[in-house]
């Protein structure tokens, strides 16, 4: 089985153990931590970037932790460049955080 290259995109480094996770079962793995306080998260762990945008073309998936209208922007941007990408996008960053939507969808299912 050809494993796929996964690019996890964090802000907080709440997904480091997602992504040695990944590693352990044979993944080829890089990481990007965006907040500076977090980014010694994982290593020795994870392969590690400096510079996401350098890898996009080089990930088959992207994992994306975070949300808000930024990540859902960049989230929507490679999706429409052909890219698998785990994480937001804009209905579910406004179903999180525009309670009247929300409860609003939720009457219509």
């Amino acid at each position: 089985m050809n494993k796929k290259k996964l690019l996890f995109l964090s802000e907080n480094a709440y997904i480091g153990d997602i992504a040695w996770q990944a590693v352990k079962e044979g993944y080829d793995v890089k990481y990007f931590i965006e907040n500076r306080s977090y980014q010694d998260s994982a290593d020795g762990f994870v392969e590690k970037t400096d510079d996401w945008t350098r890898k996009v073309d080089w990930a088959d998936i992207i994992v994306m932790e975070g949300g808000g209208d930024k990540d859902s922007i960049i989230a929507t941007q490679l999706r429409k460049r052909g890219k698998s990408v785990i994480g937001a996008t804009p209905y579910t960053e406004r179903l999180e955080f525009d309670r009247a939507f929300g409860q609003e969808e939720l009457k219509s299912v």
